[in-house]
C-alpha cells in the first residue's frame, strides 16, 4: 500500500495546479476511490488512443 500512496501522492502534486490539495487527505482514499480513479484514467487513454486512431485515418484519406 506504501508503494500506492506514494504513488498518488507524486500524481496528486502534478496535477495540483493551484497548490490547493493537502497531500495528508490521500491515505483516506479507499479501494473504491482508487479503482474509480484507475477506470477514469483508463477511459482517458481509450478516448486517447480513438482520437490518435480516428487522426491517422483521416491523415490517410480513409472516410
Amino acid at each position: 500500500m506504501r508503494r500506492n500512496y506514494a504513488f498518488i501522492e507524486g500524481m496528486s502534486s502534478v496535477l495540483d495546479i493551484d497548490a490547493t490539495l493537502d497531500v495528508s487527505n490521500i491515505v483516506s482514499l479507499t479501494r473504491t476511490d482508487l479503482q474509480s480513479l484507475g477506470a477514469d484514467w483508463k477511459m482517458v487513454g481509450q478516448d486517447l488512443l480513438d482520437a490518435i486512431a480516428k487522426y491517422e485515418k483521416n491523415l490517410h484519406g480513409e472516410p
